[in-house]
């Protein structure tokens, strides 16, 4: 996986015209964290490394890990593609809830 952080440190990641980030709800990284757009703060659990792996097609397919704790990805709570299902904090464990497509 190639690492797309800043500088290969950890980035915000800002919504479009507004000033809310990805954020972690309580600013501590545990499983089962809820993910959330909060206002931008610059707060370690804002602070996300992107890891992304080349995919046929040519789109990347990446992660993100919290930068508070590597170990800690964001989620798609039990893997399910429903409209509305949580995204949350999860340890890393390399299947498709925790694979991101790039576009």
């Amino acid at each position: 996986m190639t690492d797309l952080s800043h500088n290969g440190r950890a980035t915000a990641f800002r919504g479009t015209g507004v000033d809310l980030c990805a954020d972690f709800s309580g600013g501590k990284a545990s499983p089962g964290s809820n993910n959330q757009m909060f206002g931008c703060n610059q707060s370690s659990a804002q602070l996300w490394l992107l890891r992304t792996e080349a995919t046929p097609g040519g789109l990347p397919l990446g992660e993100f890990r919290s930068d508070v704790s590597e170990k800690f990805c964001m989620d798609i709570k039990n893997g399910t593609t429903k409209p509305g299902t949580n995204v949350r904090l999860w340890t890393c464990n390399d299947t498709p809830a925790q694979k991101w497509r790039m576009r």
